[in-house]
């Protein structure tokens, strides 16, 4: 019998490019995720009975919880490999400014997103305070141990997140629905997996942005390296004192100098989408055409 061989061993996500499920299969992946956060908690319990410490927590937790889905993905991919075209997860469509230029708009955008949109999160916050449990939950992923809350928030939060919004649902999304409301839905599973209406907004509006990128480029690196920056600086802003109590930079500002701040970042973030929009496709998506492997 026949089987899937990868080329190089350490093609890693050439292992998933002939997974692209329509929405049935998505539901299904999503599933599979969240039977896997549920073995994750009851493991990460364990832990927490044994003795283990509470920082190793959150990032043992997030590595499991991930783990069924990618066991799922690779296999499926595997069995369509001999007969079905896929889609490369990760491309490199740059043209016409180039991979150094495109980085650099990548991560202003993501930096002057999130200051565009601190009055909305300072609004929602206003009308539905954040609880108890949150808050300490929350403090505990970036106010912990410092290299398990950088390893969680800043390696494996981008790495597995984009792998399964971006990597798999959008990409597979793009293939059989219109780029619109492919990049929609992919924003919302994001904002949903995060689990809570505080972080849930921001995640949406984020999720919109990476998904536009990875629709233009096809880029899973450029994606990555904007929810590297995104989280990179929540972190470092959370763990400093003058800042950390602040709910919003409108606090700490002077009421001009706020408004001018909001302005002008939102006024960047859309000027790198026009730079993004720039981008030719080459079909559908910038998600190069990968063709069936041959039986070995």
């Amino acid at each position: 019998m026949s089987k899937y061989k990868p080329k190089k061993s350490f093609d890693i996500l050439g292992g998933f490019q002939w997974y692209t499920p329509g929405i049935g299969g998505i539901i299904v992946f999503l599933l599979i995720f969240l039977a896997g956060l549920v073995l994750a908690g009851i493991i990460g319990s364990v832990w927490l009975l044994a003795g283990g410490g509470k920082d190793a927590f959150t990032l043992i937790t997030y590595v499991l919880m991930f783990i069924p889905v990618l066991i799922f993905a690779g296999v499926m991919s595997r069995e369509r490999a001999v007969w079905e075209k896929g889609y490369a997860l990760d491309n490199n469509h740059f043209a016409p400014y180039g991979g150094v230029w495109m980085a650099v708009m990548a991560a202003l955008s993501m930096f002057c997103l999130g200051l565009a949109l601190d009055p909305v999160n300072s609004w929602i916050i206003s009308l539905a305070p954040m609880t108890p449990d949150w808050e300490q939950a929350l403090e505990q992923m970036v106010g912990g141990n410092f290299l398990f809350n950088f390893l969680s928030v800043c390696i494996f939060a981008p790495l597995f997140e984009e792998w399964m919004c971006r990597g798999i649902i959008l990409r597979s999304l793009l293939q059989k629905i219109r780029p619109v409301w492919a990049i929609v839905i992919s924003a919302l599973i994001f904002a949903l997996i995060h689990g809570n209406i505080w972080q849930g907004f921001n995640a949406f509006a984020i999720g919109l942005l990476l998904g536009y990128v990875y629709y233009r480029t096809g880029s899973l690196k450029l994606t990555i390296l904007m929810h590297f920056c995104n989280n990179f600086l929540s972190l470092m802003l959370s763990r400093m004192e003058s800042l950390s109590a602040a709910d919003s930079w409108s606090s700490i500002m002077p009421g001009w100098a706020y408004w001018t701040m909001v302005i002008a970042a939102a006024a960047i973030t859309v000027g790198t989408v026009i730079v993004f929009s720039r981008v030719p496709l080459t079909g559908r998506s910038n998600c190069d055409e990968i063709l069936p492997e041959e039986i070995a």
